[in-house]
C-alpha cells in the first residue's frame, strides 16, 4: 500500500512540474515553462499580497489566464477575434506616452517568425510585452508583475515564455 501511495505522489509531483501546453484562444498556444501555477482570478490579490507585488488595474475579461512563477505574476491576454497588429505603430504611440517615464525602455524582437514588443520602466515592477504571428493577423499581450527583488526572474521568465507561444493560421 505505500509503494502505491508513493507512486502516487511521484506522478502528481512530476506532472506539476512538467511544462504545460495551454490554448489562450482558438490561434495562440503557450507551451508553459515548469513549475508555473495557474493562479484564479479570485486569488490573485492573495498571492499578490503574499509576493509583495502591486497589482495593476487590469480589466476583466474572459480572455485573462493568470498564473505565477518564482515570484512573478504572469497574465496573459488572448484576443478572440483575428486583428490586425502593427508593433511599430504600437510601439511609437508607447514610447510617446513613456517618454515621461523615468527609465522607459521598448524594443521589438523575433523569436521563431513571431514578433514581440518589450516596454518596461524603472517606476514600476512590470513587463509589458505585445506578440503577433508574423503576419501581425493575431496576437497575445503579456503583463509580469514582480516585486523589486524579482525583478531579473521577470525578464528570465520573459525569456522562457516568448520562445513557446504558437499561433495558428
Amino acid at each position: 500500500m505505500k509503494i502505491i501511495v508513493l507512486i502516487c505522489l511521484g506522478i502528481l509531483s512530476s506532472s506539476s512540474i512538467m511544462a504545460q501546453k495551454i490554448g489562450l484562444n482558438d490561434r495562440v498556444n503557450i507551451q508553459l515553462p515548469p513549475k508555473v501555477e495557474k493562479i484564479s482570478s479570485a486569488n490573485v490579490a492573495v498571492v499578490a499580497k503574499q509576493n509583495d507585488i502591486k497589482l495593476a488595474v487590469l480589466p476583466n475579461s474572459e480572455n485573462k489566464s493568470t498564473y505565477i512563477k518564482d515570484d512573478v505574476i504572469i497574465t496573459l491576454f488572448a484576443s478572440k477575434k483575428k486583428e490586425q497588429v502593427d508593433l511599430v505603430k504600437l510601439k511609437k504611440g508607447l514610447d510617446e506616452w513613456g517618454k515621461t517615464l523615468a527609465g522607459y525602455s521598448s524594443k521589438i524582437i523575433e523569436v521563431n517568425g513571431n514578433k514581440f514588443l518589450i516596454t518596461q520602466n524603472n517606476t514600476e515592477s512590470k513587463i509589458r510585452f505585445y506578440g503577433t504571428n508574423p503576419e501581425g493577423t493575431t496576437s497575445v499581450n503579456g503583463l509580469l508583475e514582480f516585486n523589486e527583488r524579482s525583478k531579473s526572474k521577470a525578464g528570465t521568465t520573459l525569456e522562457s515564455l516568448m520562445p513557446n507561444i504558437s499561433f495558428d493560421k
